[in-house]
């Protein structure tokens, strides 16, 4: 129910998001450990969703993933509902310890994720977005973490600094594009779960090509950091990789049928890869 390796990606989101802000002082004062708390509160809240997910989901997972906790019976509804609770309960005792402004994102971050599993996900393209924007808020939410003076946390506006709204800004992207992927991979339970996703409203070829000019403009885009807003040459250079992985998710998603799996971990990989190459240009803006 957790997903670690979900969990794992939200973690090195908020550091991302932290170290954007601060660039090479990340390392110095109270900057870690305030960082570590941010990540921990969002690992905290992203499995509450999680799990809350799975709960909505159990009716599809028995068709889509059979084998996950709740739908294969290893565990009872009710005990992921208490497990869900302390998640959330935890991720807001964290980001009371930061600030307020954490508080309240949390708690809105609670809300969205239970609106989403419940409502949303229903809701088409709706849905996708709303995933897609609170993958991205984690970034936004370690920006937030010790950008004033005393080691306190900024106010929310710290987020719309370039960099940081850059970053959001990819990582949005190439999530929507993997959520329209998972949406195709999940077809067939879906329609058992009356989900109108974006591949039953408008068939999956039309959606996989969507899905390729989304990925086409993200490779199209990925200069202009450079270009147009003074980001260094480490930051072109680390998107190499980053560009490489896209330039082989077109080729895939040009297919007659492509590896929807594969196709899934080359965005979730160039979306972490595109991250890092985001914050080290923060970090060593030569």
């Amino acid at each position: 129910m957790f997903r670690p390796l979900n969990l794992l990606i939200i973690f090195f989101g908020c550091f991302v998001g932290s170290m954007l802000v601060h660039g090479a002082s990340i390392s110095a004062g109270d900057l870690p450990y305030l960082t570590s708390l941010a990540a921990l509160s969002t690992v905290f809240t992203a499995a509450f969703g999680n799990i809350t997910n799975d709960i909505a989901d159990r009716k599809i997972d028995s068709v889509n993933r059979a084998d996950r906790p709740i739908p294969s019976g290893q565990i009872s509804v009710p005990v992921a509902v208490v497990i869900a609770l302390s998640c959330f309960c935890c991720a807001l005792i964290i980001a009371w310890s930061l600030s307020v402004y954490h508080v309240e994102v949390v708690a809105v971050a609670g809300l969205i994720l239970l609106a989403y599993n419940w409502v949303f996900k229903k809701a088409g393209i709706i849905g996708t977005i709303v995933v897609s924007g609170l993958v991205a808020m984690t970034i936004g939410f370690g920006a937030m973490t010790g950008a004033s003076s005393g080691g306190r946390a900024a106010p929310l506006d710290v987020i719309v600094q370039g960099n940081v709204l850059v970053t959001m800004s990819f990582a949005f992207v190439l999530m929507l594009a993997r959520e329209l992927i998972k949406d195709v991979q999940d077809v067939e339970g879906d329609l058992k779960g009356d989900v109108r996703s974006v591949p039953i409203t408008i068939g999956t070829k039309k959606t996989l090509r969507i899905t390729r000019g989304i990925v086409a403009v993200t490779i199209i885009a990925a200069p202009m950091p450079y270009l147009h807003l003074e980001f260094s040459g480490l930051y072109l250079l680390l998107m190499i990789p980053v560009l490489a992985l896209l330039v082989r998710v077109m080729a895939m998603l040009g297919d007659p049928e492509p590896d929807l799996f594969l196709v899934s971990r080359h965005l979730k990989l160039s979306m972490c890869l595109g991250m890092l190459a985001l914050a080290c240009a923060a970090i060593w803006p030569v």
